[in-house]
């Protein structure tokens, strides 16, 4: 996993791009850019998640972040996909850099926890929860995140589902009269379809939730991104 900075979202394109995060399987050929692996980006990782946090040993690899800045910290939510016994699941992990936060430095960050396990998915009546993305609307923290079933394929992505933090510090949902958290709102694209992983920013008002599907109208499958006009 990589990590860019710029003072707008223009100076991304420009922007120096740092190896940050690899899990347990990562593979050192990709130190080498454009080697056997083709990495796009040469260079050892500079932190191994999976070394820094105990908890996180068994997560492979990691995916689909979801960043989040306030004026006290940089907050990451990401993917941690796990193999036991051979069958891949998969959790929802946080962490935070505080400030001043040097995103580059091990130092810099720690790790709030699990906000969903595989087994609050299947709880919930899902196979997991992935390509959770945070938000913040009037003073109040949001996770986003897709369901996942093996339909219409395997490991689909099932509409978006927004949670509210507690306390996002702690990695604590809003609960639901003292039981599990309940979604405060839920958004799906074309039914029987890929949907989800979804973002949103409060102050992006015309289009509202940006979520992705896939297209299988054509010949080739495309994924493609709309706007949901839903604040």
């Amino acid at each position: 996993m990589a990590f860019k900075k710029a003072s707008t979202p223009q100076g991304l394109a420009t922007a120096t791009e740092s190896k940050l995060f690899s899990g347990a399987a990562y593979d050192p050929a990709n130190n080498t850019a454009g080697g056997s692996s083709r990495s796009p980006l040469g260079r050892a990782p500079l932190i191994g998640l999976n070394s820094l946090f105990a908890p996180l040993g068994t997560c492979v690899v990691f995916t689909e972040p979801g960043a989040l800045v306030t004026p006290a910290a940089l907050y990451l939510s990401m993917s941690c996909k796990e193999v036991p016994a051979g069958t891949t699941e998969n959790r929802v992990i946080l962490l935070r850099c505080a400030e001043p936060c040097n995103p580059l430095l091990s130092s810099s960050w720690t790790l709030v926890g699990t906000v969903f396990s595989h087994a609050n998915a299947v709880a919930a009546g899902y196979k997991d929860f992935d390509g959770a993305s945070l938000f913040e609307k009037n003073g109040s923290f949001y996770l986003v995140a897709s369901p996942t079933s093996d339909s219409p394929i395997a490991d689909a992505y099932n509409g978006r589902l927004v949670y509210q933090f507690a306390n996002i510090d702690l990695g604590l949902l809003q609960p639901n009269n003292g039981g599990p958290a309940q979604a405060t709102s839920s958004l799906h694209g074309t039914s029987n379809s890929f949907n989800g992983a979804c973002g949103y920013h409060a102050q992006a008002t015309a289009s509202g939730v940006l979520y992705s599907e896939l297209d299988t109208s054509g010949a080739v499958i495309r994924g493609r991104v709309y706007q949901s006009h839903s604040n």
